[in-house]
């Protein structure tokens, strides 16, 4: 080691994180086999072969696009997932569910890595209980795994960081912590994650790192049970949400992320149909969201929700792409940040980057909720840029998979009446209409956030080919 990087701290497990770089980049050519391992001697190279480059993500369909995913960054960063932490206590269940959301919350605000997002790891889990298996599924670099357990003075964070291309184990670290510090627990598992895996990260990226956006505890537990009401999409769940959003601003005014999630909980009333007063919760979206920003202007959640409102709403799709942009910049692993601006590109008539950010997001997040937010957008995407076959196949694949009376169903309309599919569209157009009673052309046509006029009456034309009420 002296001889090879003189006068340079350098881990010998970092061998191993430039070999899995290395075998990364010759993946990219379909070369991911010239590289052999020796257990306990080190690497041979095997190559050349004479094997087809790697298929382009760019020409991949829906059902290519269910195994593992490869070139999520061409840079070269090391692609990791986070799996869920598990506890034998059963009053360690919160805070071990929070630990594991935070983690993988500080990891994505850092450039550098590319991480996979919780959902997708929650269910790849559930179907691949061994976990090198189901990081390779998730076609990851590298793969976190820990528990946690009780000591006589407090908390042991048993942590494992293993490489999915060998199957070892990197490094197995225990992290002593308190149940009073939960805010604090990630900080020093994530540097040490980060520390091997990209050892000269540069000084903003260190101020993330050492930023605890949360710090009192009592606050840390309301946002960890209202985000949980808030992923489920239920109604229900929603309503009981929000008091506890607000319980927690009462006690920390200055907590931005108790304002983020203020202004989701509005934006998924809205976008849901939930709402019944839209411009008044459009505007509860805004001033959350703005109140966010102020206390933490790198908070990619915030940013989004922002830059969405001013597109969609305000139609002020070049500010509402600055603030998506500053929210790719401090979220860079955040699917939410790339599918939204899918969808700003699209309105705003760039099909052909809308596409590339929605393939993003469904790569950082192929499983989950956010996965299905990726179909739709790439369905949009593909019918902005001309590409209706692609885009009816996308609607197809996604509403098949995921169910759901939403109104975005309309671009699958839209798309068949392209292809001359009359049938089926006007199909599935009445199933809208049944779900929607009120839906009317006039109505799509000024409401619809294209910002090309004749691009929005030619989708609603078609929609009226297939039967939606005037």
């Amino acid at each position: 080691m002296e001889a090879g990087w003189n006068n340079l701290a350098v881990e010998e497990s970092n061998l191993a994180t430039q070999m899995s770089a290395l075998r990364k980049v010759l993946a990219q050519s379909g070369a991911a086999g010239w590289i052999e391992t020796l257990p306990r001697r080190g690497y041979r190279y095997t190559g050349p072969q004479d094997q087809p480059p790697a298929r382009p993500l760019a020409s991949r369909t829906p059902d290519r696009l269910t195994g593992p995913l490869t070139g999520l960054d061409p840079q070269g960063a090391p692609i990791i997932a986070v799996l869920p932490l598990t506890t034998r206590d059963p009053t360690l269940l919160d805070f071990t569910e929070g630990l594991g959301e935070d983690m993988v919350s500080l990891l994505s605000s850092l450039r550098g890595l590319v991480v996979i997002s919780r959902a997708s790891t929650l269910a790849v889990q559930q179907s691949h209980p061994d976990a090198i298996q189901a990081g390779r599924s998730l076609g990851v670099d590298y793969l976190v795994s820990g528990a946690v357990r009780r000591t006589e003075t407090g908390l042991r964070v048993l942590v494992e960081l293993a490489s999915c291309q060998t199957g070892e184990a990197v490094w197995s670290h225990g992290f002593d912590t308190d149940p009073l510090a939960a805010p604090q627990a990630p900080v020093p598992i994530v540097a040490r994650i980060v520390n091997t895996l990209v050892p000269k990260l540069s000084e903003r990226e260190l101020r993330r790192l050492r930023r605890v956006p949360v710090s009192d505890l009592e606050v840390h537990q309301l946002l960890l049970r209202a985000r949980q009401l808030v992923t489920t999409l239920r109604r229900d769940a929603l309503e009981e949400a929000l008091p506890l959003i607000e319980q927690a601003i009462a006690r920390d005014p200055d907590c931005a992320p108790a304002h983020t999630l203020r202004a989701e909980w509005f934006s998924l009333l809205l976008s849901q149909g939930w709402s019944k007063d839209r411009w008044g919760d459009v505007a509860e979206v805004e001033r959350s969201a703005e109140r966010a920003i102020t206390l933490d202007p790198t908070d990619p959640i915030a940013l989004t929700r922002a830059g969405h409102t001013k597109a969609f709403f305000r139609r002020d799709y070049q500010g509402g792409q600055r603030q998506i942009d500053r929210a790719l910049d401090a979220g860079p692993s955040v699917p939410m940040a790339w599918n939204i601006s899918s969808f700003v590109l699209s309105w705003g008539g760039d099909g052909t980057t809308a596409r590339r950010h929605a393939e993003h997001a469904l790569q950082l997040s192929p499983l989950g909720p956010a996965a299905f937010q990726s179909h739709i957008a790439m369905c949009l995407a593909c019918y902005t840029s001309g590409d209706m076959a692609g885009a009816a196949e996308w609607a197809s694949w996604s509403f098949t998979a995921h169910p759901r009376p939403g109104l975005s169903r309309t671009w699958w309309v839209a798309s068949l009446v392209a292809l001359n599919k009359l049938d089926e569209a006007r199909a599935i157009m009445k199933q809208i209409s049944d779900d929607h009673p009120k839906i009317s052309a006039d109505a799509i046509l000024t409401s619809h956030p294209y910002r090309d006029e004749a691009r929005r009456a030619a989708y609603v034309e078609r929609l009226m080919i297939a039967g939606c009420p005037k």
